[in-house]
């Protein structure tokens, strides 16, 4: 365990602005996280420095995107494990892929020891290189909330093809984004004239058998009100559905204080490539 640990807290109303720090805290009581710690000071500045048990690599995790947490769930994140520095830069496959066998159990392990529900396998994405992270989606679910049950072949067709380059991200979404990005400028909903603008999800977080999955956003003015955040959502909402895209939104009301802007899940599937939801 680390020397010192400071307690950090969940809040409910700002996943984002608090779950990196409330689970760092508890990934760093179980010896899994990255502890930073104070080292002094330089030119009257404070100095820090991270403090990675050798050998376990370590995890570190971000909030996930709210709209695509199960019902019941009060709390969604990312975690990202990554591997020992020392065992990557030496290259072995075979000792990279032992380290990945006994680490991964064991954040597993520690996951669900934290009363967490750990979805898995994920997308089968396959290793390209030492330094590729491995990925967890990671949800606490409230009192009596009935865990989510996830199809084991959900994320299969998402699995990296042995031939695809390294370097380059699977699945890319270029051309959904490209498409959907068309759609709104067409439509008069992008930039300037609507406010609207599409970006990626990443793909560990995409409902199962997902095809293309995109969060469309409303950047509101100085002025904006929550009734104004709301209307843009019905708007964006009519017309994706007209355009045939699936879509998801968060339950929890939307919070000016606390959130940056509001946004609506857009997504297709293998056996709906265009529907209604």
């Amino acid at each position: 365990m680390p020397d010192t640990v400071t307690q950090r807290v969940y809040d409910r109303e700002d996943p984002g602005g608090t779950i990196r720090h409330f689970l760092g805290y508890q990934f760093d009581l179980l010896g899994i996280g990255e502890h930073w710690t104070s080292t002094g000071t330089s030119c009257g500045l404070p100095m820090v420095d991270n403090r990675i048990p050798p050998g376990l690599g370590c995890c570190r995790a971000h909030a996930a995107v709210e709209a695509l947490w199960p019902d019941g769930a009060d709390l969604g994140a990312v975690v990202t494990w990554s591997p020992d520095r020392e065992i990557a830069d030496r290259g072995n496959s075979a000792e990279l892929d032992e380290h990945r066998r006994v680490r991964g159990a064991a954040v597993l392990k520690a996951l669900t020891s934290l009363g967490y529900q750990v979805r898995t396998p994920g997308p089968l994405q396959g290793y390209s290189t030492p330094w590729v992270p491995t990925k967890y989606v990671v949800y606490r679910m409230e009192r009596g909330a009935v865990p989510t049950e996830w199809p084991r072949d959900g994320w299969e067709h998402l699995a990296r093809p042995a031939d695809h380059p390294a370097w380059l991200p699977w699945p890319s979404g270029a051309e959904a984004h490209r498409v959907l990005a068309g759609l709104l400028e067409g439509a008069g909903l992008a930039g300037r004239g609507g406010g609207f603008f599409c970006g990626g999800v990443d793909e560990v977080e995409w409902p199962p058998f997902t095809t293309e999955c995109l969060r469309v956003s409303w950047r509101p003015w100085g002025a904006a009100t929550v009734e104004d955040w709301y209307a843009a959502m019905r708007k964006i909402t009519d017309f994706l559905r007209e355009k045939r895209y699936l879509i998801k939104v968060r339950s929890r009301p939307w919070n000016l204080a606390t959130d940056r802007e509001p946004y609506v899940i857009a997504y297709r599937t293998i056996d709906h490539p265009g529907g209604v939801g």
